[in-house]
Order: C-alpha cells, then sequence, then structure tokens
C-alpha cells in the first residue's frame, strides 16, 4: 500500500533528518549568501544608475559583462577548488564578494562600477561549486542524492 508524500509543517522537516551538524551549518551559510546576493544584485542596478549617474543602458551592458565574466571564470573557480581544495576557495571567494560589494560605495564613474563588478563576479565563480564539492565530502554517499535535492530548494 503506498502512501502519498506529506507536506512539511514544521522547519524542522523541512531539512533531511539525521544530518551532521556541519552540513546544517552550511546550508544556513548557503541560504545567507543567496539572500545577500538577490538583496544587493537588484538595487545595485538603480544605485547605479540613480544615485551614480552612470546611463542606464550602460549599467545593462555591466550587467551582461558580469553574466559573461561568471560563465568565462566558472572553470578557473572549479580548477582553484581541485587544486586547493573547496574550503580555502568559499573563505577567499566570500571574502573578495564582500569587499568588492563594500567597494560599491567609492563607484563614481563607470569604470569604477566595472572594476568593481568585476571584483565581485570573480568572487563568486567558485561559491557554489565549493559548497557543493564541500557536501560530497560531509554527507555518505547513500544520502547525497537527498541533501542535493535540498541544496537545490
Amino acid at each position: 500500500m503506498s502512501t502519498a508524500p506529506t507536506t512539511p509543517t514544521t522547519p524542522d522537516e523541512l531539512v533531511p533528518p539525521g544530518l551532521d551538524p556541519l552540513v546544517k551549518r552550511l546550508f544556513v551559510g548557503i541560504a545567507l549568501s543567496a539572500l545577500g546576493s538577490g538583496l544587493t544584485m537588484p538595487f545595485l542596478y538603480v544605485y547605479l544608475a540613480e544615485v551614480r549617474g552612470i546611463p542606464t543602458a550602460t549599467v545593462g551592458l555591466l550587467f551582461a559583462f558580469m553574466g559573461l565574466l561568471g560563465f568565462v571564470g566558472s572553470p578557473i573557480g572549479g580548477t582553484l577548488i581541485d587544486r586547493f581544495g573547496p574550503r580555502p576557495v568559499m573563505i577567499v571567494g566570500l571574502t573578495t564578494e564582500a569587499f568588492g560589494v563594500a567597494s560599491l560605495a567609492l563607484v563614481q564613474n563607470a569604470w569604477h562600477a566595472l572594476a568593481v563588478a568585476t571584483f565581485i563576479t570573480l568572487g563568486t565563480v567558485g561559491l557554489y561549486p565549493a559548497s557543493t564539492a564541500m557536501l560530497t565530502r560531509m554527507v555518505p554517499e547513500a544520502r547525497r542524492q537527498q541533501v542535493y535535492g535540498f541544496q537545490s530548494c
């Protein structure tokens, strides 16, 4: 007899049971990083265009450049993870991204914005692969499918 899946009703039911506390902390860190990026990026357009007076077309091209740089830089992030491990890459990436976001206050023109956007983007290229590599090392093989599914939520 099969039973229909139930919808989680409490926060504890959302996290796969029996995980190492370090895995749970990593999930919290991933969520906070995504939240920070999600809150920063939409307002970056408004900040650069309205506060710093950079033409909106230029800001749009800057965002396109960030996407292209992230795409091109991703293999570099993966190579660094293979060479140095996921933890150092994640620490350096988060520090670089934080420094770049803090540097947005110093932007005066489009060239400054390009330099800061480059710094921010290069800081982020290895974050998702590093977190996935860390999960791979911390979760037994039998539980990885469940944890990867949870990470994708």
